[in-house]
């Protein structure tokens, strides 16, 4: 996966699989998806993650966002695919979705 791909919804897209494989980011993790970070861009950031049920929790003790809610995804996972590894291909996958924008992505969730 590029992280620095030079579309927003590329970028959001990594920073989403990110946290739907690592359950944290760092501060300085996000800075290296988005390349730049400014305060004002880390607020939309967060509001749109919180848009999808993904509120974010600082920790001061590790300087990282931890995901509030542990049962959170992108999209529910059936009971069989609880192995980490398919976790890992299928958040990449929804990620690519996601990344592909309307109307492509909209198309390909209703299948």
């Amino acid at each position: 996966m590029k992280e620095n791909a030079s579309s927003p919804s590329t970028r959001f897209a990594a920073l989403v699989q990110e946290l739907e494989v690592e359950r944290k980011i760092t501060k300085a993790r996000a800075l290296e998806i988005y390349r730049k970070l400014a305060p004002a861009t880390w607020k939309r950031v967060k509001q749109e993650l919180k848009s999808l049920g993904c509120e974010l929790d600082w920790d001061p003790k590790t300087h990282a966002f931890y995901v509030r809610d542990w049962r959170w995804t992108i999209a529910p996972i059936p009971r069989f695919m609880r192995d980490p590894r398919l976790r890992a291909r299928l958040a990449a996958v929804r990620a690519a979705n996601r990344a592909l924008g309307p109307p492509y992505a909209d198309a390909l969730g209703q299948s």
